[in-house]
């Protein structure tokens, strides 16, 4: 049975929501994602950060990522499919057909699945929310393999031509050679969004692109090249991971393969499908063979043939 979190009403008003963003967020950017730094060069962080939150957990699939949930199964969008993934050097086939598709509703599918991989990557097991990320409150760690940036930013005017001339009104960071797997951080600004795209409707989060120092350091943002990055929330002491990389949003004429301050990294809120996670990645029963069964139904025979007689006896 298929579990979903939330009832049918509030996905019905999910939907509507969905409709309104399409018309106030003027262009979703393709999906993919990856993150960009604004401290420094933008060339660090290319290690696990001092507080671990599951660094190697995060598989390089191709030029697409995907996170590594334990007993053989990963997670990532949809739109990443099934594909040979990278854990601390080795690569895992997938096992073909084990796909399963997470669902927003009976009608509307996400844009995250989870499959098997041939292998153990021997990592730690990760824990999944159960609830979202709060807005304007929780810090987050995201991690993706995405390209580099220029280490010198760009400024532009509204029109995107780079300026001078003409008043700045845009700064961001173009795209330079190579990628990396990075991690950065960002605060959370509006949780509790159903985003349509890439025929998905997929209940997420999204997290701002500020100037470096603005919000938190290592500022971070999330590119087109590398959906399925991790997006990890500390609570209690321990890391959960909260979100999937899956979209951004950029301004209207925005130049490809640019970060802009303002754009915005699109998340599955994972807390929304943990039970069907859960569900799809639960080791399977034990099925017995008919010998064994043969076996045991005669063991628990003579259990029973045993009690009844000792219980006459002391009658």
């Amino acid at each position: 049975m298929m579990r979903c979190g939330r009832s049918r009403a509030g996905l019905v008003r999910g939907a509507r929501r969905c409709g309104l963003l399409a018309l106030c967020v003027l262009c979703l950017g393709a999906p993919g994602s990856a993150v960009v730094i604004a401290t420094g060069d933008g060339s660090g962080n290319t290690s696990a950060p001092p507080d671990d939150p599951g660094w190697a957990a995060v598989g390089l699939a191709g030029g697409l990522t995907g996170v590594y949930l334990g007993n053989g199964w990963v997670l990532t969008a949809s739109h990443v499919g099934e594909r040979a993934i990278t854990f601390e050097g080795v690569t895992y086939q997938p096992v073909v057909g084990s796909k399963i598709q997470m669902m927003t509703s009976e009608a509307y599918t996400a844009d995250l699945i989870v499959y098997q991989i041939e292998g153990d990557p021997d990592l730690p097991a990760i824990v999944l929310a159960q609830t979202p990320p709060v807005a304007g409150v929780d810090q987050v760690i995201l991690i993706g393999q995405g390209w580099n940036r220029e280490a010198t930013l760009t400024n532009w005017t509204s029109s995107f031509t780079e300026a001078p001339p003409g008043p700045i009104v845009y700064s961001g960071y173009k795209r330079a050679t190579g990628r990396a797997l990075r991690w950065g951080q960002d605060v959370v600004t509006e949780t509790d969004r159903l985003i349509a795209l890439a025929g998905h409707n997929t209940h997420s989060f999204l997290s701002r692109f500020d100037a470096s120092g603005s919000d938190v350091p290592d500022e971070a943002h999330a590119v087109n090249g590398d959906s399925g990055g991790a997006v990890f929330l500390k609570r209690g002491g321990s890391w959960e991971l909260v979100g999937i990389l899956f979209a951004r949003t950029t301004e209207t004429d925005q130049p490809v393969d640019t970060a802009v301050f303002g754009n915005e990294s699109v998340s599955v809120d994972i807390s929304f499908y943990r039970d069907q996670i859960l569900d799809a990645t639960a080791p399977p029963i034990p099925v017995l063979p008919l010998a064994a069964l043969t076996a045991l139904s005669g063991a628990l025979l003579v259990s029973a043939r045993a009690a009844l007689r000792s219980r006459h006896t002391r009658s």
